[in-house]
């Protein structure tokens, strides 16, 4: 089939057109989206880099709360010492809040691998208002203590008087 002049003309342009369809379509435009993605990538990385050079800038404030908050969690007594100075800063808080505690039962310390949680049954008397007290206080620092467990029922009917019990305790980074 022999084609004309004109429609080797036309038959050229169709090619040329295809030919830049696939070029732009099929090369350029994915290349230009791969290049954004990369652009983007590296922008991330960048303010990622920042904002790790600025914590290494901070190192020295960042290594001062570091040690302050060390200082309240490693161990640095026996495990009877460490449960005394619970006892003794419960009963602290307790003084501090108007709460009366009834009983106060060590427990045996638990082996976490490189910390120990010590925990101490305390068995409470008061007011509601004094026993939220007595929490906060525990709670705050210079003890940092946590709850486990915590129960409270009314004492008498007549008076607004509380009894309960709770199981407070503290972890301790263990010397390694």
């Amino acid at each position: 089939m022999k084609l004309s002049g004109r429609e080797k003309i036309i038959l050229a342009v169709c090619g040329v057109l295809l030919g830049v369809y696939v070029l732009v379509w099929g090369i350029i435009l994915p290349a230009h989206d791969r290049a954004e993605e990369l652009d983007a990538r590296i922008e991330s990385a960048r303010r990622r880099l920042q904002n790790v050079k600025a914590v290494v800038g901070r190192e020295g404030a960042l290594d001062s709360v570091y040690q302050v908050i060390a200082s309240h969690i490693k161990v640095a007594a026996s495990d009877g010492e460490e449960t005394s100075q619970m006892v003794d800063s419960l009963e602290f808080a307790a003084n501090a809040a108007g709460v009366h505690i009834v009983n106060i039962q060590p427990r045996p310390s638990r082996d976490k691998g490189f910390y120990k949680v010590h925990s101490v049954e305390v068995v409470w008397e008061g007011q509601w208002s004094a026993f939220i007290k007595f929490i906060y206080l525990a709670q705050a620092a210079p003890c940092y203590f946590g709850i486990d467990d915590m129960n409270a029922e009314k004492y008498s009917d007549i008076s607004a008087s509380l009894r309960g019990s709770l199981v407070v305790n503290q972890i301790r980074l263990t010397k390694r």
